[in-house]
């Protein structure tokens, strides 16, 4: 079950869906804190990915960025990944891109539409104020991200 503001991006996913119709090429899924359905889906051979999440740093609450993240192969011996990436169910995100890096499956396109959380305490299920009102420019945004990723695809740019 997700916490407090860490509903942001399922609820991102569901008033998306509630708003525009289903295109062809476009799989939305809401992962909750599974990495491994992350690494599941990508194993399929998806060229693009938008991770919608709340993610701390330190900024006003609900505030939005759109992140292209740099993920960096890690040099560790077979032991050492195994190690590292041994949990995948709990993996963050960063955990999860890093693993996909190594195994030669992270998408050209890949976005973070991140929103800073109000909290993320446990037992606590409700949504902050400002994070729900930060919800429809989250999905003008996501629409925006789709549509790039569609237009640059069709072009062949990456």
């Amino acid at each position: 079950m997700l916490n407090s503001d860490d509903a942001f991006g399922p609820l991102v996913i569901q008033d998306y869906q509630q708003k525009h119709s289903p295109q062809p090429g476009l799989r939305l899924m809401e992962t909750g804190i599974g990495g491994i359905n992350i690494i599941q889906e990508m194993l399929l051979g998806y060229e693009g990915l938008v991770l919608i999440d709340a993610f701390e740093e330190k900024l006003p609450p609900g505030t939005l960025r759109v992140l292209e993240p740099a993920v960096e192969k890690l040099e560790m011996s077979p032991q050492q990944q195994r190690d590292y990436f041994a949990d995948t169910h709990y993996a963050t995100p960063t955990r999860v891109l890093q693993f996909l890096k190594n195994i030669g499956k992270l998408p050209k396109y890949l976005r973070v539409l991140a929103c800073e959380p109000s909290s993320l305490e446990p037992c606590n299920l409700e949504l902050s104020e400002v994070v729900s009102k930060a919800i429809p420019e989250a999905v003008q945004l996501l629409q925006k991200l789709i549509g790039n990723y569609f237009q640059h695809h069709k072009s062949g740019a990456t």
